[in-house]
């Protein structure tokens, strides 16, 4: 799907430990870094795993002590990341590294003409 909608703001966002164990981790890991688009992987309870990085992948981590809300936050800020204008709860400001990006460079023009 993304790739046949190569000319939008393509986003996935995954929810998980990442506490795999697929015969094949290498494999999952290249594919989320050659996605044709930003990956928001929202980590549950657990470290993210050193392969997860990616120039591509932002990645929050949600432990149990986390206030209630965090899931929700992480949630909005997927779903609201190309949208002009938009605040971040405060629940969400710090939690993801790097920042998900407003919008991608190949975008931004397009966008700024509707």
């Amino acid at each position: 799907m993304a790739e046949r909608y190569a000319d939008h703001d393509v986003r996935l966002t995954i929810f998980s430990d990442f506490e795999l164990f697929d015969d094949d981790l290498d494999d999952i890991f290249n594919r989320l870094k050659g996605f044709p688009g930003q990956v928001h992987a929202v980590v549950l309870s657990a470290e993210p795993p050193p392969d997860l990085r990616g120039e591509n992948i932002s990645i929050t981590r949600i432990s149990h002590d986390d206030p209630l809300g965090a899931v929700a936050a992480a949630v909005h800020r997927s779903l609201t990341a190309t949208r002009r204008g938009r605040r971040l709860s405060p629940l969400h400001e710090l939690r993801t590294q790097p920042s998900i990006p407003p919008l991608s460079p190949e975008n931004s023009s397009k966008k700024a003409d509707l």
